[in-house]
Parts: structure tokens; sequence; C-alpha cells
């Protein structure tokens, strides 16, 4: 796991914090209509924006350590396996 890119890791993590964060923003409003729940809109502890930054930079580290054991490599390679990824994701 030695030969990961960091920088290519970092900007994968910065991703995936825009990504969820839109994910949630878009969503979740429609989800509490749908639930009958209603939807918190005071604004966040500092500690929960930075556990998300974590659990990002974690989710990336591993994905990235996967895909360089497996040898999974190229834009190719890597949307083969963010279509994997969707499609489990999508299973649950």
């Amino acid at each position: 796991m030695s030969d990961l890119n960091l920088l290519a890791v970092a900007i994968a993590t910065v991703a995936a914090l825009i990504l969820s964060a839109t994910r949630y923003a878009v969503l979740t409003p429609d989800d509490a209509e749908v639930t009958g729940g209603t939807c918190d809109t005071r604004a966040a502890p500092l500690r929960l924006p930075l556990a998300e930054v974590l659990r990002s930079a974690v989710v990336t580290l591993v994905v990235a350590g996967l895909a360089a054991e497996i040898a999974i490599g190229g834009m190719t390679g890597g949307m083969l396996l963010g279509l994997v990824g969707a499609i489990i994701g999508g299973l649950r």
C-alpha cells in the first residue's frame, strides 16, 4: 500500500465528501417527507463535519488500498470498480 498516490487519495476524499454532502442535502428532505419525520435544520456541531471528513478519508484509503492490492489501475479499472461499488451499494 506504500505505492498509493496520496494526492489522488486526498482529491478523492474531497470528492467523496462533496458527493456525500450533496446526496444528504438533496435527499434528506425527501426522506423526511416519505417517512413522516422532520428534517433537523439546525447547524451541526464542529465535530460532525470533522467526523465526515475522517469517514470519507478512511473509505477512500480503504478503496484505494484494495484497488492497489488487486492491481486495478487506469481510468477503465477505476470506472469498473466504481460501477461494482455502485451496484453493491444499491443492493442494500
